[in-house]
């Protein structure tokens, strides 16, 4: 198994010593027997079982995350949600976790000096000039590394076994 975890930055930049728009990005490749098996089956039902064996890997993710961010009054919490990402390359499937901001509006915080808007999980996350990173998120996707991959090893066998009638 090979796991893999980047920090960078997107977006705007820097902007009152807080950093927005960051993003993790992780890769997890192994199980390459699973992954011949599942390539023996039709496209159709292959980007099926491959979009649940990630979505359930995703959900995973965020029983993690949402364990591992501080708790105030529980709104970053509530806020970390699975979706699904597009993919550039074909075959593959995405899904991000991710503080949403449209489901918890209270995490924009507005800074009436200087007048500009600074997103909550980001702070936590990546830190300001004068707050370290906590990187909650970052740690539990460390963490829940393993549980991932063997869910989605898990989902991918449930799937070829229903199209070959075995489950």
């Amino acid at each position: 198994m090979a796991w893999k975890s980047r920090k960078t930055a997107s977006g705007p930049g820097v902007r009152g010593g807080f950093e927005y728009g960051g993003t993790i990005s992780t890769t997890v490749s192994g199980a390459d027997a699973v992954f011949k098996d599942l390539a023996e089956l039709p496209d159709y039902f292959e980007r099926k079982i491959i979009r649940k064996a990630v979505r359930e890997a995703g959900k995973v993710g965020q029983r993690a995350a949402k364990k591992m961010v501080p708790v105030d009054d529980g709104d970053f919490r509530r806020s970390i949600v699975v979706r699904a990402a597009k993919s550039k390359r074909r075959g593959q499937a995405r899904v991000r976790v991710f503080p949403d901001a449209n489901k918890v509006p209270a995490l924009i915080t507005y800074n009436k000096s200087d007048g500009k808007r600074y997103f909550y999980p980001a702070i936590i996350e990546f830190g300001t000039q004068t707050l370290p990173a906590l990187a909650p998120m970052r740690a539990a996707f460390d963490r829940s590394a393993q549980e991932s991959l063997d869910t989605v090893v898990r989902v991918t066998n449930q799937g070829i076994d229903e199209f070959y009638g075995r489950g």
